[in-house]
């Protein structure tokens, strides 16, 4: 199973990538909260490609313009200071 981890976060990662294109914000934070509880469930388990998955995911919210990173925030509810403090550290 150790080895399926990266390539279920990439997996994640990229979908997430396609609805932040398509600017589906509420699909958009869906995955970044699977991708939240993800982490969260494997944090004491991070292989080095776990961890390079998970560092891309981050960089790519951190790509997000201030108005799409409004956007996503303003659909993770409970969520979205957790997802700030993440991409603003």
């Amino acid at each position: 199973m150790i080895h399926l981890q990266p390539a279920l976060l990439r997996t994640l990662r990229y979908r997430m990538m396609i609805l932040l294109d398509l600017q589906l914000w509420d699909e958009a934070a869906m995955d970044v909260v699977r991708m939240l509880n993800y982490a969260v469930l494997e944090e004491k388990t991070y292989s080095e490609p776990l961890r390079q998955e998970w560092e891309a995911f981050l960089e790519r919210l951190r790509a997000l313009s201030n108005s799409e990173r409004a956007q996503l925030y303003a659909t993770l509810g409970e969520w979205t200071e957790v997802v700030r403090g993440l991409v603003d550290e």
